[in-house]
C-alpha cells in the first residue's frame, strides 16, 4: 500500500471505509470532543464551548502551528474531501479540524462522571516518527493545547465551597467545588437567595 502523505495507514474495519481518512496527514486535529448537554447540568455545554475557544485560540496562536495546519487541511481537502467528503470530512471549528457530535450526551452512563468532568477530548497530531525540528514543531502543538487547558482553569473561578453542622456529640464538615466554575450571581443567588426583581409572591 502506498501511503501518500503520512505514515498512517488507511484500514477498512469490517466492511466500514471511513478510517482510510487516517491515510492523510491532518495536522494537529481533534477526532473528539465530547460534552454534556442535559437539563440536569445547565452550565456543561457552555463550559465546554468556552474551552473549545480557549483551545483554537491558543493552537492558533503559535504561527508554526497554524501554518502547518493550514497546509495540512489544504492538501487533506484537495486530494480527499473533494471527491469523498463523507469519508474525508474537514468540520472546522476557527480553523482547526475539531470532530464534534451533534448533540452531547445526557452524561448519565458515561465513561466518566459529570459532576467531576465537564467534558472529553482527544488529540491527534502527526508525530510517529518526529525527529528534530518536526519534533519540535510538534512539541508546540502539544504546549498550546495544554497551555489553553491550563489558561481555562486559571481564569476559571474554581471556588471551594465549605459548610458544616453539629449534632450532639459530632459534626459534619463538607468541601464541594462546583464544576464548571458557577458564575458570581449564581453564588450569590444560592447564598443569599433570589433577588426581589425574581421573587414571586
Amino acid at each position: 500500500m502506498v501511503q501518500l502523505f503520512s505514515e498512517f495507514t488507511g484500514l477498512v474495519r469490517r466492511g466500514r471505509v471511513t478510517e482510510r481518512n487516517w491515510g492523510f496527514n491532518k495536522g494537529w486535529f481533534m477526532p473528539g470532543f465530547g460534552y454534556v448537554d442535559s437539563p440536569e447540568y445547565p452550565r456543561h455545554k457552555d463550559a465546554a464551548f468556552t474551552i473549545r475557544e480557549y483551545i483554537t485560540r491558543g493552537i492558533n496562536s503559535n504561527r508554526d502551528v497554524h501554518d502547518l495546519n493550514q497546509r495540512a487541511y489544504a492538501r487533506y481537502e484537495r486530494y480527499g474531501a473533494r471527491y469523498d467528503p463523507d469519508v474525508y470530512n474537514l468540520p472546522m471549528t476557527d480553523s482547526v479540524l475539531i470532530e464534534m457530535p451533534l448533540k452531547g450526551s445526557s452524561g448519565n452512563g458515561g465513561r466518566y462522571n459529570p459532576e467531576v468532568t465537564i467534558w472529553s477530548g482527544t488529540t491527534e497530531a502527526p508525530d510517529e516518527t518526529a525527529y528534530g525540528p518536526w519534533m519540535e514543531l510538534m512539541g508546540k502543538a502539544g504546549l498550546s493545547w495544554d497551555q489553553a487547558i491550563t489558561d481555562y482553569l486559571y481564569d476559571g473561578d474554581h471556588t471551594v465551597k465549605r459548610s458544616g453542622s453539629h449534632f450532639f456529640g459530632g459534626v459534619t464538615l463538607r468541601m464541594n467545588r462546583p464544576r464548571p466554575p458557577e458564575k458570581i450571581d449564581e453564588q450569590e443567588e444560592q447564598e443569599n437567595g433570589p433577588s426581589t426583581e425574581d421573587r414571586h409572591d
